[in-house]
């Protein structure tokens, strides 16, 4: 007949099988460890006895059996509590997130609206709230301290003031820029820049001015290469000037050194006296040869003296006070003709060897009263009618004594001559007698005048 696994085979002993089963030996009788397997506990200690199907007593279940799994499995959901399971019904709404309000207590957070954010909040019942975030992609809003990292500002946009006006503007970019400027601070006595930067070598910082606005420094026009500038308080340091235009030009060591057409050792200096008053030397608009102690004998082919005053006070010694020459000009010699185009003073002696040819100038502005002024010196004044006034000395009318002038009634209305600040004298009285009647003004003294011609009273 059959022989069952387990049971003694006849001419086997000791008939046993490897279980491999955990917590149970190698060699146990085959059937026990089916039942052990399964139920996890056998009732007593003797393996024919009946097993724990109930297994009333847990701590002798064999783990790795099917029975241990199972209690196991139940000792875990036996463990968990009733008060932390959350139904369906907790998410009332899409969006809702389930949260603790407290150790073991489930609470639920609405949805927030659109664009809100999840924060921290420990005085809200689930320590989360739903905010306004303070900065976004869209909003308008001041940052306090914070470093942005490579920005990037719009074209056609700007930096504002805290009125919302344009600081700094930024126009239409340039899609393959790669020279920008650099701005740089510096440590204490050191100076911060603004430089031109980028991948090209040479680069020129340009700063545009508006219309015929100015570029400035602490108020003052930035000097540049081509434009036109007026230069104030300007040292020039071996300076190469090339058709300038001067309008005044201030030279502090009171000497100019000329170089002349060729570069060698020998330079014209002209230099300047230390001045005790102001002075002015005017050239003449003529062409000609500038006379100087070392080439007088050249005046007498200058020909025509167009203007001067050598008066004989001007003179000390062998120098005009004037500066215009330094030498007397009794060493000059004779001169062969002189023409005297414009006006001349003389304060000495003129001998004439000869005729003296003199023209006199008109005056025939005044339609009626006047006042003399200095042009009129040595000339004709012609008085249609009214008062002839002599002032004082000074303002307009500042002429030498000995000055002469000589007043003519043009009409038969009566010109009469007054003073004022001057004392004006006259016989038998300062009215010209008729149409035609002159007399002549002759400066005795400061302020000071006597009339001689055809007067009455």
């Amino acid at each position: 007949m059959p022989t069952e696994i387990g049971s003694p085979i006849s001419g086997l002993t000791n008939f046993n099988i490897n279980t491999q089963i955990p917590s149970l030996a190698d060699n146990a009788d085959i059937q026990d460890a089916f039942r052990l397997y399964h139920f996890g506990a056998v009732n007593g200690t003797n393996p024919s006895t009946q097993y724990d199907i109930t297994n009333t007593n847990p701590a002798n279940l064999k783990p790795g059996s099917v029975a241990y799994a199972l209690y196991s499995l139940q000792t875990q959901i036996s463990n968990v509590s009733g008060s932390l399971g959350v139904q369906a019904s907790t998410w009332t709404a899409k969006g809702v997130i389930v949260s603790s309000s407290s150790p073991s207590t489930v609470s639920a957070l609405t949805v927030g609206t659109n664009g809100q954010v999840l924060t921290a909040n420990s005085t809200t019942l689930t320590g989360l709230q739903w905010a306004t975030p303070s900065v976004t992609d869209v909003n308008t809003v001041t940052l306090t301290n914070k470093t942005l990292t490579a920005p990037r500002i719009t074209a056609s946009s700007f930096i504002g003031d805290t009125n919302g006006n344009s600081l700094i503007s930024f126009p239409a970019l340039v899609a393959s820029a790669v020279n920008q400027i650099t701005v740089t601070n510096a440590a204490t006595t050191a100076k911060p820049t603004i430089s031109a930067t980028g991948t090209d070598t040479n680069i020129t910082l340009n700063l545009v001015s508006k219309g015929t606005g100015t570029v400035q420094a602490n108020g003052i026009d930035i000097t540049t290469i081509s434009g036109t500038q007026t230069l104030t308080n300007k040292t020039l340091t071996a300076p190469a000037i090339n058709s300038p235009t001067v309008t005044q030009l201030y030279l502090s060591d009171s000497v100019a050194i000329f170089e002349g057409s060729t570069a060698d050792s020998f330079e014209t200096t002209l230099g300047v006296i230390n001045p005790t008053a102001a002075r002015t030397i005017n050239l003449p608009n003529v062409s000609g040869t500038v006379i100087t102690s070392g080439n007088l004998s050249d005046i007498t082919t200058v020909g025509t003296v167009t203007a001067g005053t050598f008066p004989a006070a001007n003179i000390s010694g062998t120098t005009l006070n004037s500066g215009v020459v330094t030498s007397s000009l009794t060493t000059v010699g004779t001169l062969g003709s002189l023409a005297v185009t414009n006006n001349a003073t003389i304060g000495g002696t003129l001998t004439v060897t000869g005729n003296a040819i003199s023209h006199i100038s008109f005056n025939t502005t005044p339609t009626g009263s006047y006042t003399l002024v200095t042009a009129d010196d040595g000339k004709i004044v012609e008085m249609p009618s009214g008062t002839l006034t002599v002032p004082g000395d000074g303002g307009a009318f500042v002429v030498p004594s000995g000055a002469q002038i000589t007043i003519l009634q043009t009409t038969a209305n009566q010109v009469t001559i007054v003073g004022t600040g001057a004392t004006v004298v006259g016989t038998p009285g300062l009215r010209l007698r008729a149409q035609w009647s002159s007399c002549t003004l002759v400066k005795r003294g400061a302020n000071s005048w006597v009339a001689m011609g055809d007067l009455v009273a």
